[in-house]
């Protein structure tokens, strides 16, 4: 999501994304169910979407100030440590190609100082997504949000196991380093079947990681079908990340430049593919 110009849909969601594999929702958003109740302001935020947030410089909170339809994020990030993302941001590259499809966006800090660099890379034989989130010109926390339609998600360390439906899981691995991950239940509008008792809402996994700024964040997402080999990652003293998914191999590399990743394929010593 990236709009140069603010746009009536309304949600503060700039950055954020969706993600299906088999047609099969995993990354979502929550969602609306009406502008009249107390569950706006939360679908409205950018607590509620898959962007990256900037912690909050403000002591005290202003005052919400929505009428009976609410249009309004209210105070909801904020009363949590967190800024909501503006209602524009800009598309700064674009790449497609038969390997791979990219996409960087720049996000400015609605409080003071800072922008939000986002590059997106979908590595199609593989079905793999990197994402490298940098921060300029703050100093403090940032937050990754990912909402995921998932059942169950399990934390191993720094990789995190969502357990979708229909046979689809996501894994979320998280290379830089982080300060905080947690994992908690959202209310959604009800496009899957969550378990649980209440039918009028679905409840998705919450992803939230915190890291410093200044590290940034470096995320794998790997949609796949329950049974497939986990997600292979080592990472040498030079710094280079080797990536195994399944038969397809690849080294990556942070980019020098102001943004993006080098991605290369890699031979698999074990099957002897190029």
């Amino acid at each position: 999501m990236s709009s140069p110009e603010p746009i009536a849909h309304g949600h503060l969601d700039q950055g954020s994304f969706i993600l299906y594999k088999n047609s099969i929702p995993l990354v979502m958003d929550s969602g609306i169910e009406g502008y009249f109740d107390s569950s706006t302001s939360w679908h409205i935020s950018s607590y509620s979407h898959a962007c990256l947030q900037f912690a909050t410089r403000q002591t005290a909170m202003p005052e919400n100030k929505s009428g009976a339809i609410n249009l309004s994020a209210g105070t909801y990030s904020l009363e949590r440590g967190w800024v909501d993302v503006p209602r524009n941001s800009r598309v700064l590259d674009v790449k497609l190609s038969e390997e791979a499809d990219s996409i960087t966006i720049e996000i400015n800090n609605p409080e003071e100082q800072g922008k939000h660099i986002r590059h997106v890379t979908y590595v199609k034989q593989a079905d793999l997504y990197v994402i490298r989130d940098t921060v300029e010109n703050f100093t403090g926390l940032v937050q990754f949000n990912l909402l995921v339609a998932a059942q169950r998600t399990e934390a191993e360390g720094s990789r995190l196991l969502s357990e979708g439906v229909y046979g689809v899981d996501l894994e979320t691995i998280f290379l830089c380093p982080v300060q905080s991950i947690q994992v908690e239940k959202g209310r959604s509008t009800p496009f899957f079947d969550s378990g649980d008792t209440d039918k009028d809402v679905s409840l998705m996994d919450y992803i939230r990681a915190v890291a410093d700024a200044k590290d940034g964040f470096l995320t794998i997402l790997y949609p796949k079908e329950r049974g497939q080999r986990k997600l292979q990652v080592k990472t040498d003293q030079a710094g280079s990340i080797s990536l195994q998914a399944g038969d397809h191999c690849y080294r990556l590399e942070i980019s020098s430049e102001r943004y993006g990743v080098k991605l290369y394929q890699t031979v698999h010593q074990g099957e002897g593919k190029q």
